[in-house]
């Protein structure tokens, strides 16, 4: 678990990113499970805003069946999840930021 310091010079070193409008990510139930109101809201997005490039970061082993075949899965742990992270416009999470890495680390800083 990254300790407090840790954790805010990560969101500080990520809060100037350049961030895209059409790049949105998505996690929820602490990156183990895709089924809930963010599952649905990502389904809903890609099908009605084509131009938004979806992303749904989580666990290995995690069943995401239940996304649409047009939504990027990425594994958290990951380079390409984190690239992902520090790029997003939008994040959509559940339970926080949790959802996305299991200590918290916040790669969105101003998203």
């Amino acid at each position: 678990m990254l300790k407090g310091k840790n954790k805010a010079l990560i969101y500080l070193q990520n809060a100037f990113n350049k961030r895209y409008d059409n790049v949105w990510v998505f996690g929820e139930w602490f990156g183990k499970r895709c089924g809930d109101n963010a599952c649905y809201l990502a389904n809903s997005i890609v099908r009605k805003h084509p131009k938004i490039k979806v992303f749904w970061i989580c666990e290995r082993g995690t069943d995401t069946s239940l996304l649409d075949t047009k939504i990027t899965v990425l594994f958290n742990d990951t380079k390409k999840a984190v690239k992902v992270l520090k790029a997003a416009k939008v994040a959509v999470m559940v339970q926080g930021l949790c959802d996305f890495f299991e200590d918290g680390r916040n790669y969105l800083g101003n998203a």
